[in-house]
């Protein structure tokens, strides 16, 4: 699991954690400094929490499913132990912070190879064949 939050003051504070095959859930946390979890397993799951005032909404693409609803942060979205693991994610924040920050994200695909940044509910790339095996989250205010 990689995380990573702006440190500054007025940025809300975003902790995650992932559910990976074979493996289980990964532990909260907002920052381990590029440290990976468990680097071979795909993510079947994704459970984000959020300050109280801060909702992130967060849809996954499971094959044969297709997108999920959006979910509100606290939930648990995805299929934990059927072996559909996740092949795209859209996040985005609730419409208090959306005007001020922007939710930047990107997936890491097998052997290492991360995704472009993509922001405020846009789908992490196009290739549904890909499985996911890494996310990174962070939250940025928006320049006036």
């Amino acid at each position: 699991l990689l995380v990573q939050t702006s440190m500054a003051v007025d940025i809300p504070t975003i902790d995650y954690k992932v559910y990976y095959e074979d493996y289980g859930w990964s532990n909260y946390s907002s920052m381990l400094k590029g440290n990976l979890e468990r680097k071979d397993s795909k993510l079947e799951a994704i459970m984000i929490d959020s300050e109280e005032s801060i909702q992130v909404l967060c849809s996954i693409y499971i094959e044969e499913d297709g997108w999920t609803p959006f979910e509100e942060s606290g939930r648990a979205i995805g299929k934990i132990s059927r072996n559909m693991p996740i092949k795209s994610i859209r996040l985005k924040l609730d419409e208090k912070l959306e005007d001020n920050y922007d939710i930047e994200y990107r997936v890491c695909y097998k052997n290492n190879t991360w995704t472009k940044w993509y922001s405020n509910g846009e789908k992490t790339g196009i290739d549904y064949s890909k499985d996911i095996y890494n996310l990174e989250i962070r939250v940025i205010k928006k320049e006036s």
